[in-house]
């Protein structure tokens, strides 16, 4: 089912697109038309990682500023990083320091990454 095709629920209202897809979707468009680049997104749903409760709104403006954050260091040009909050601030890391901030060191280019 593509991003712009209508859904409904079971009482026949129209549900929301999913952001995330269509984020995803776009940037790897904008990636393609603009840099010439085939990007890899990945994305984390809080609704899978937090499986004890349902999401909130803590959790929804935690994702909103992480999203915020990879979405403009991505347009900006940068690559090899993952996003994450320092004293309550949104930050983009270099995966290279994740990497060696890790107790297992792993190499980048290794088979196992």
């Amino acid at each position: 089912m593509g991003v712009t095709e209508d859904r409904y629920d079971e009482s026949g209202n129209l549900k929301n697109v999913d952001l995330a897809k269509f984020m995803v979707s776009d940037l790897k468009k904008y990636g393609k038309k603009h840099h010439n680049i085939d990007l890899t997104i990945k994305y984390l749903d809080p609704t899978y990682a937090i499986r004890t409760a349902p999401a909130n709104g803590g959790d929804s403006d935690l994702c909103h500023k992480l999203a915020h954050t990879a979405t403009h260091s991505i347009m900006a040009g940068y690559t090899g990083f993952s996003v994450g909050l320092v004293r309550n601030n949104p930050v983009i890391i270099p995966l290279t320091l994740l990497i060696a901030q890790s107790s297992r060191m792993m190499k980048r280019r290794d088979h196992e990454w």
